[in-house]
């Protein structure tokens, strides 16, 4: 796949051959481009949400287990960016209500949605997903075709 172009392109797309699920959609990204998408501060949501009007998405942000305080389930402070393997170092959260629950014991992987809200995830489902090249501009791998057998990326984000 060639290089993204540096500069804004709406709806670049380019197909992919097969869905991904998260730890799939973090080899891609790491490949590609630098990760999957982290979020700093509710600015870095804001630029997204303009152009991000797409189901839920895979980003970088999952649960780590061995970082659980408690028995309980899990903590926010069990959340790690898959980039830097470290909790946010802003603060910064986004969960849709309800979440982060941990469902069935199950969900340790983070989707966002069009209205910027976070939820937790099984993992290893197919889902759209967000990428990043660590200069502020984010990639939106697309497997809403009817198919459901390729993906599209475009860039969203300068």
């Amino acid at each position: 796949m060639p290089h993204a172009p540096q500069w804004y392109v709406p709806f670049s797309w380019r197909p992919l051959k097969w869905p991904y699920d998260w730890r799939e959609a973090q080899r891609y990204c790491r490949e590609k481009y630098t990760d999957l998408a982290t979020f700093d501060s509710l600015d870095d949501l804001n630029r997204l949400k303009a152009d991000f009007s797409y189901g839920w998405a895979w980003f970088g942000l999952h649960d780590d287990p061995a970082a659980w305080k408690t028995s309980m389930g899990n903590e926010s402070n069990s959340w790690r960016w898959s980039a830097t393997g470290k909790t946010s170092t802003t603060g910064y959260q986004s969960w849709d209500i309800d979440s982060p629950d941990y469902y069935q014991g199950k969900e340790t992987c983070a989707a966002l949605g069009g209205g910027g809200l976070w939820k937790d995830e099984i993992c290893n489902i197919a889902n759209s997903f967000l990428c990043f090249n660590g200069k502020n501009k984010f990639y939106f791998m697309d497997i809403s075709d009817i198919s459901f057998s390729e993906y599209h990326t475009s860039q969203i984000t300068e």
